[in-house]
């Protein structure tokens, strides 16, 4: 059975620690194939700064040559606002046989329960929380009760096609696009935050300036 992470978010812009968390996800968790899913308008935060398709080449340049991991523009193709549960139903449904992960830290776990449609998103996939080392976070009562009735250990989330809850520890880099589009916007250096790629886009056109 093919094992697909799918790994969602604004990239703006793509970072080191974006590109290390997706290829941790090949490398030590396993998964055949890791989908890096930039979204076309966000839900749950404000506008971002530069267009979708701004992202989305800074996202193909950023995994050229490593073949493990797959840009998928389904959420720019499908335009307005950006719906996980639908992008994931759509991934499914040309899926069929595929154990399929929606990947997320810690922090955007803890707003589950405010997610569109949150209660089904087990009926189409698995969901793996990936955890810096040592941390302990604390879920609110109603995720605490869901996480309680469909965690499994990982490795049942990779051969379960859907309906597991499971968790993992990956060295996460302190990196945020929020930092690097201050850098940009104060003249700083971004060097090592970004691949050089990224960095010569974001200077030739100008963005977060």
């Amino acid at each position: 059975m093919k094992r697909i992470a799918i790994y969602g978010g604004t990239f703006n812009p793509v970072h080191n620690g974006h590109l290390q968390t997706a290829i941790d996800l090949s490398e030590q968790l396993g998964f055949d194939e890791v989908r890096l899913v930039p979204c076309y308008q966000a839900v749950h935060r404000e506008d971002v700064s530069v267009s979708a398709e701004a992202r989305l080449a800074m996202l193909e340049s950023a995994v050229a040559g490593l073949s493990s991991l797959k840009v998928d523009d389904i959420e720019i193709r499908r335009e307005g606002a950006s719906y996980m549960f639908d992008t994931l139903a759509e991934i499914r449904e040309s899926e069929t046989n595929a154990s399929i992960c929606l990947v997320m830290g810690t922090d955007a776990f803890q707003k589950f329960n405010q997610w569109y449609r949150w209660e089904e998103f087990l009926h189409v996939a698995n969901i793996l929380v990936i955890q810096r080392p040592h941390e302990m976070p604390h879920w609110n009562t109603e995720l605490n009760a869901w996480v309680n009735q469909y965690q499994q250990p990982i490795e049942s989330a990779q051969t379960l096609k859907y309906g597991a809850i499971s968790f993992s520890e990956l060295t996460q880099l302190a990196i945020s696009s929020t930092e690097i589009r201050n850098k940009c916007q104060a003249g700083h250096q971004i060097d090592c935050l970004v691949p050089v790629q990224v960095k010569e886009y974001i200077m030739k056109n100008g963005l977060y300036q």
